[in-house]
């Protein structure tokens, strides 16, 4: 599985935000590359995260569960990540 935290953090911005252009411009990032970001999530993860419909998203279940361990989660990872880096 090609899991990054990247991926999800931008997954969560576009969660909090219910946008991919509303997510890329807090993230300082193009559109697209937000999008790929959260596809190549679901592919890594084999599943949807997100309902689509037009320009509105949606966590499904799945996404619900995401967002609730990414929000748990975070910020071990963000801090264990940066000791590692010193």
């Amino acid at each position: 599985m090609n899991l990054d935290l990247r991926k999800l953090e931008i997954f969560a911005a576009v969660a909090r935000h219910k946008s991919f252009s509303q997510a890329a411009l807090a993230l300082h990032m193009a559109q697209p590359a937000v999008s790929i970001a959260v596809r190549k999530l679901e592919e890594a993860l084999n599943t949807r995260l997100l309902d689509r419909s037009g320009r509105k998203v949606e966590l499904n279940a799945e996404g619900q569960t995401m967002l609730g361990r990414h929000s748990r989660y975070w910020p071990i990872w963000k801090t264990s990540a940066a000791r590692w880096a010193q």
